[in-house]
């Protein structure tokens, strides 16, 4: 089913709309907020950074997270990434991780690509 881009996700968005899934970057440790959203781990906590440094563990993260991305969307499940909120934490991931970065911006780009 459809990959839906969208600027900025509002507060309200995933309330209104509990049927789509929300694609939500997050850390390792923090939890998810709501039911509709999708974790997508980029980083270990609020302050601490991936490094490439464990490129293999971070890659088995970013996997998994993704197999989950992809049976929602195999359900048929509308899925709303924020490209603001994503296009920050590739970002983030640029400056601290570049090559686990770069292994994420592929996943995800296969990811969209392959549903249309």
């Amino acid at each position: 089913m459809p990959v839906v881009l969208q600027v900025r996700v509002h507060e309200r968005d995933p309330e209104l709309n509990p049927q789509a899934y929300y694609l939500y970057p997050i850390d390792e440790k923090s939890k998810i907020p709501r039911e509709n959203y999708v974790p997508l781990r980029y980083k270990k906590t609020l302050t601490t950074h991936w490094s490439d440094e464990f490129y293999k563990e971070n890659c088995k993260k970013i996997k998994e997270d993704i197999s989950d991305l992809s049976v929602l969307l195999g359900h048929q499940s509308v899925l709303v990434v924020s490209t603001e909120v994503l296009t920050e934490a590739l970002a983030e991931m640029e400056e601290y991780c570049p090559k686990t970065k770069e292994f994420l911006a592929n996943k995800i780009s296969s990811l969209t690509w392959d549903r249309y």
